[in-house]
């Protein structure tokens, strides 16, 4: 993909998700969807992280740990929590 296509596409990404997307953060299907819809290019979905690594793009990171959060009171949660299923009686 080049010229008037990645840059349209890079300025799309940078934008951001639109309501119509109805996700919060863009994947790799949403920019196949993107280009399919919006830019007539059909690409497989390697072929769409390829171009988004090319484009400068890196894959999804999990959020950072927030400064405040006590890792003890966590533990203890975990602990005293009851199990989510019982298992099975037969």
């Amino acid at each position: 993909m080049r010229g008037q296509v990645a840059d349209k596409l890079g300025a799309r990404l940078d934008a951001g998700p639109t309501p119509e997307d109805k996700v919060c953060t863009l994947r790799g299907r949403d920019v196949q969807r993107i280009l399919r819809e919006e830019m007539d290019v059909e690409l497989s979905l390697n072929a769409a992280y390829v171009t988004l690594h090319r484009l400068g793009y890196s894959c999804l990171a999990p959020r950072p740990r927030h400064e405040k959060q006590d890792l003890e009171a966590q533990a203890r949660f975990k602990e005293a929590a009851p199990p989510l299923s019982a298992p099975c009686v037969g």
